[in-house]
């Protein structure tokens, strides 16, 4: 599944951080590609068998304007919560093709323009799952952009620290079963945000990655279509799993739903029915008009002015009379 990772692997090669005034600005690529395999200029995809040590070097370019440093390491590669290859942070411990891999060198400093070439090997585990694996080679430039501090209304500020990452992928092939198998183990109802959710858990049990097409067709109890939804899979990796956010049109009252799921990858089509519920404590209530805002209160001293202001113009007009009456009086 060597274009599952295609457009991703450009993006990761060659947009490296923008090289702003003064900063440098790091690029990865293979040194070497196999020509039938337009993909492996921009990553790695290397043929490989348990017990192997593969050789192989990448080069790094500054492209910036300044001379700058670069922090090298390897990372392993995961699926992202929308789908998509997406890889681990330099902490996270590595159990894949980043524990295979061994960099000739762990930091470059380059001129503006320079580049050099790293080697690196891969010595893949005796005893390993066949399919495809997925990890990465990391340049992180050691140079901060944006620390800068941002104050508060009260005194108190935080620092904003910007780190570039550039990241080339090593994929490794290795001989044995390919299985496309994807399983979906449930669903529930929830929020991203102001937005009603549908939250399908998917997981790629096979040894292959793939990319895949769905449907989602939402029914309430009286058996009335509610929500038609589609949606497609970016690179889903194997033995991953991930909740799915599948965003819905409409807000969703309590009730129970039935949610009856396709999902087309490779040769295979996964069909099944949900039942999910949403009580009506957690219910994700349909919008409605704001209703209209309730009288103020007021307190008994602010209720009798009226009154007083009524007593007090009658009072003054009773006088008024009788001081006409009066003057009218012969004498």
């Amino acid at each position: 599944m060597t274009r599952a990772l295609a457009f991703a692997a450009v993006i990761l090669c060659w947009s490296a951080a923008p090289a702003l005034a003064g900063n440098s600005s790091f690029a990865l690529r293979p040194v070497t590609y196999t020509p039938s395999n337009p993909v492996t200029q921009s990553y790695f995809v290397l043929p490989a068998r348990p017990g192997q040590v593969i050789q192989s070097e990448f080069r790094i370019t500054n492209a910036g304007t300044a001379t700058g440093t670069a922090l090298l390491y390897v990372v392993d590669a995961t699926t992202g919560m929308t789908s998509g290859a997406v890889y681990l942070s330099r902490t996270t411990p590595r159990r894949d093709v980043g524990r295979w891999l061994r960099l000739g060198v762990a930091r470059v400093t380059l001129t503006p323009g320079e580049s050099r070439v790293v080697p690196f090997r891969v010595v893949v585990p005796t005893h390993v799952r066949p399919g495809d694996h997925l990890g990465g080679i990391v340049a992180e430039n050691l140079a901060v952009d944006g620390d800068t501090a941002v104050g508060g209304k009260k005194g108190g500020s935080f620092r904003i620290r910007v780190r570039h990452l550039t990241i080339v992928a090593v994929q490794l092939a290795l001989p044995g079963a390919r299985v496309e198998r994807l399983a979906l183990t449930g669903g529930s109802f929830g929020r991203m945000g102001a937005y009603p959710t549908l939250m399908l858990a998917l997981r790629n049990t096979g040894t292959v990655m793939f990319k895949s097409r769905g449907t989602v067709r939402l029914t309430n109890a009286k058996g009335v279509v509610v929500e038609r939804r589609s949606f497609s899979l970016d690179t889903f990796l194997p033995r991953t799993g991930i909740g799915y956010p599948l965003v819905l049109h409409e807000n969703l009252p309590s009730g129970v739903y039935l949610a009856a799921v396709r999902i087309a990858y490779g040769a295979h089509v996964l069909r099944k029915v949900l039942t999910i519920g949403v009580a009506k404590a957690n219910a994700v209530v349909r919008s409605v008009a704001p209703p209209p805002p309730a009288p103020v209160a007021t307190t008994r001293k602010t209720s009798m002015l009226p009154w007083i202001v009524g007593v007090a113009g009658a009072m003054l007009g009773l006088v008024g009379v009788l001081a006409a009456l009066r003057a009218r009086r012969p004498r």
